[in-house]
């Protein structure tokens, strides 16, 4: 372990592995220091450009280590355990579920922490085995699910909407954790990445090897098309997971935050005071990656005579179906 002589590493209690790299010896861990900040940024993209700016990391900017050193050193530890994988299919409301969750006292909620991204890929790099990757996120796992206030007691893991398609290597790693699946209406997903395209929908920012097995034609990686079929996927993929899993909640964007809320309440065993209801209500009026911006919900319109659209609108009333079927815990 590289060590940078910073005073206040002694117990890492309150140090988190923040990025991989590579080099000529292997692969490492950059880490830094996050003082008893709680998590609360819409993505932990946010959260870093915070820690960044703490006098602990301008003046002993974090030190390295092999994964080995990482797995180890986890084993010292005491993290609240998951107490729900919040998988989704992008603007679905996901982000403002997370951000609920994590306005209460007694709940830690990670959204999308690029860590955890980079170790489930590493499938990808060739070299890594499943067994030695799932050592590597149990134990990430655990630097991000300390405690910040000394009250918490739950742990809520908001996935990339891409980890869908991880589900049965996170399903091995949490047998018993409740799985919660946000989606949304094809269409208003679709609009919704139209006006501002996230990196599942740009060709080559991501493995194509997530989405499509084999090359695609050039018509199909314009970044409408390349979007549709990333989204045929994770409904394919969710299809897939209800019809051989069923210990899954299914939550459509269109039930509203409260109702969403009260069913995540009742699956993964927490309680909605009437104080976190309202306070649930109040967030609710607000963007999600925004929190100081009213939300306006928009008005979308459909391509009706558009192939691709119908056979998504099959699959999402396919998922519909399953959930309007399927009983809550």
């Amino acid at each position: 372990m590289t060590e940078s002589g910073n005073p206040i590493k002694t117990d890492f209690k309150y140090w988190i592995p923040f990025k991989m790299f590579f080099n000529d010896e292997g692969m490492f861990f950059k880490w830094m220091y996050t003082g008893r900040k709680p998590f609360t940024m819409p993505f932990f993209e946010d959260e870093l450009v915070h820690y960044r700016q703490l006098p602990e990391y301008v003046d002993a900017p974090g030190f390295t280590c092999n994964g080995a050193e990482l797995i180890e050193r986890s084993k010292s530890i005491d993290a609240v355990a998951p107490s729900a994988l919040i998988f989704h299919i992008s603007r679905c409301g996901s982000t403002l579920v997370s951000q609920c969750l994590g306005s209460h006292d007694e709940y830690l909620s990670l959204s999308e922490v690029p860590i955890f991204d980079s170790i489930l890929r590493l499938r990808f790099k060739g070299g890594y085995d499943e067994a030695y990757i799932d050592e590597l996120l149990k134990a990430a796992i655990k630097f991000y699910a300390v405690p910040r206030k000394g009250s918490e007691n739950k742990l809520f893991i908001k996935m990339d909407s891409w980890h869908l398609m991880f589900y049965d290597q996170l399903r091995r790693l949490f047998p018993t954790t409740p799985v919660i699946i946000l989606y949304r209406e094809p269409a208003e997903v679709l609009k919704s990445h139209s006006n501002r395209m996230g990196i599942q929908g740009v060709p080559g920012l991501l493995d194509q090897e997530l989405f499509f097995v084999g090359p695609l034609t050039d018509e199909l990686y314009l970044p409408k098309n390349y979007i549709e079929l990333v989204v045929r996927r994770y409904f394919e993929t969710i299809a897939d997971i209800v019809s051989r899993d069923s210990e899954v909640l299914l939550l459509n964007y269109n039930e509203g935050l409260l109702l969403i809320m009260k069913k995540i309440a009742a699956f993964s065993g927490i309680e909605l005071s009437p104080e976190y209801e309202q306070l649930i209500a109040e967030r609710g009026q607000y963007h999600s990656k925004s929190p100081r911006e009213k939300f306006v919900e928009q008005n979308i319109v459909t391509d009706a005579d558009n192939l691709q659209a119908k056979e998504l609108k099959k699959l999402y009333l396919s998922v519909e179906a399953h959930r309007l079927g399927t009983m809550t815990k």
